[in-house]
């Protein structure tokens, strides 16, 4: 599966997590998305 979303707030390096919303969601819905960030 396969899905795009757009990051709806800035990135910084230290963040553990994203705020991303979901390409095609009608409800515009907001979701978390933790992760971790490597510049390496």
């Amino acid at each position: 599966m396969k899905l795009e979303a757009n990051i709806r707030e800035t990135v910084e390096l230290d963040a553990k997590s994203i705020i991303v919303e979901f390409y095609g969601d009608k409800k515009k819905q907001h979701f978390e998305v933790f992760c971790t960030f490597n510049p390496i």
